[in-house]
């Protein structure tokens, strides 16, 4: 696998997926929203990869929309209001959207690390991701508002269930910076750690920790929680009923089941 914007180092069986780009603060470039679909697609079907850590070279995690790279994707905006303009710009939207929705998509659990700033796109990255790991001197944006723009890739639809309608309001209205402490307690980070080289390493430790389990029961996991979102409490039993009832006889559930009853002989 080979990628202009990102770089792929495996440990064992956890991939890191890094944005690289540091020169620029990995803005994401169209090669960023071009790009990752590829990947995840390419992780979610590799037997050797478990659990993927997304994370980024340099100083900051994201600064977002690489604003300057993406112009020549807008410019027809400039052109002309047509009907026919606002139908390519929509499509444009839904093409960045489907980038970050593979995120969510991949069957693999994504753990985002994440330092210093992650802003706009980068926040939606990391909320389409299932475990969040930052440093203590990060700062997390919701930024669209400060340059006119509705947050338009998944922030504003992924956060509610992660940080509560409260918090992403205050955040959405605001743009404000929010630092790791609060983010730590408004659950949109999972831990804090100390520099980046600690964050690396305790993106590794939470990988393996997953990956020590069955990866087809975290992978089913991952998808039940995904087909929940919107059912009822009824809807959502009832499907993972149906889920267990096709899926239970597996081979780890009964080497589990094996070493439970040797172990209370």
């Amino acid at each position: 696998m080979t990628y202009k914007f990102f770089e792929i180092e495996r440990k064992n069986t956890t991939t890191f997926v890094f944005m690289n780009s540091p020169q620029n603060r990995n803005l994401m470039s169209w090669a960023f929203w071009e790009e990752l679909p590829r990947l995840m697609k390419e992780l979610g079907e590799d037997e050797s990869t478990r659990v993927v850590v997304l994370a980024a070279r340099g100083k900051s995690f994201s600064l977002g929309l690489d604003i300057p790279d993406m112009a020549e994707k807008f410019e027809f905006l400039q052109k002309s209001d047509s009907a026919e303009d606002r139908g390519r710009l929509r499509k444009l939207i839904l093409q960045l959207q489907h980038s970050i929705n593979s995120v969510a998509d991949c069957p693999k659990p994504v753990i985002a690390a994440v330092q210093k700033h992650c802003f706009g796109g980068g926040l939606d990255l990391v909320s389409a991701c299932d475990l969040r790991l930052c440093t203590t001197d990060v700062q997390f944006s919701l930024y669209e508002v400060n340059v006119a723009i509705v947050a338009d890739v998944g922030s504003l639809q992924r956060l509610p269930a992660i940080v509560g309608e409260g918090n992403l309001k205050e955040m959405a209205y605001t743009g404000k910076m929010i630092k790791s402490q609060r983010a730590y307690d408004m659950g949109l980070v999972n831990e804090v750690f100390p520099d980046y080289d600690a964050l690396l390493k305790g993106a590794e430790k939470w990988a393996s920790e997953i990956a020590s389990h069955s990866p087809f029961v975290v992978s089913g996991v991952k998808h039940v929680l995904e087909a929940s979102r919107g059912l009822s409490l009824s809807e959502s039993l009832n499907y993972v009923a149906t889920y267990n009832s096709a899926f239970l006889q597996s081979v780890d559930f009964f080497d589990v089941m094996k070493k439970v009853k040797e172990r209370n002989k």
